[in-house]
């Protein structure tokens, strides 16, 4: 939850128009937080059901490129409108909104006094 939300915060002083310097280490330290897609993804397969692994994943990725393209075709509409920085601003605000509503809704569900996840739906890291 922390890296996602780090990954969409670093991009917010895009709309301020930085120098290309600021840009460039913005945009790196953005992509430095999102090294949190690596777990996520190893967790996602992780808990899904040998028997449906693969519609899970295809479904996963058909996803990622459908949001993908809406981004693609909604920041080209926006950049009609406004500067590219403040498209990447106002995406950058969009994502850390995802991101905390996402990460709270995961803790939640992660946590026993709450009735999240039992011990059997957890991974086991010993094994791996």
């Amino acid at each position: 939850g922390p890296l996602a939300i780090a990954a969409c915060v670093a991009l917010l002083p895009t709309g301020f128009a930085p120098v290309l310097g600021g840009a460039v280490a913005l945009w790196f330290l953005s992509g430095v937080a999102s090294a949190y897609n690596l777990v996520t993804n190893a967790t996602f397969v992780q808990m899904v059901p040998d028997y449906a692994r693969g519609q899970a994943v295809g479904l996963a990725q058909a996803a990622i490129r459908v949001a993908q393209g809406v981004g693609i075709v909604g920041s080209g509409l926006l950049a009609q409108l406004l500067r590219p920085g403040q498209v990447v601003a106002l995406a950058a605000a969009i994502g850390v909104l995802l991101a905390v509503s996402t990460a709270t809704a995961w803790s939640r569900a992660d946590s026993p006094q709450l009735g999240g996840l039992d011990e059997t739906s957890e991974i086991d890291s010993s094994s791996a």
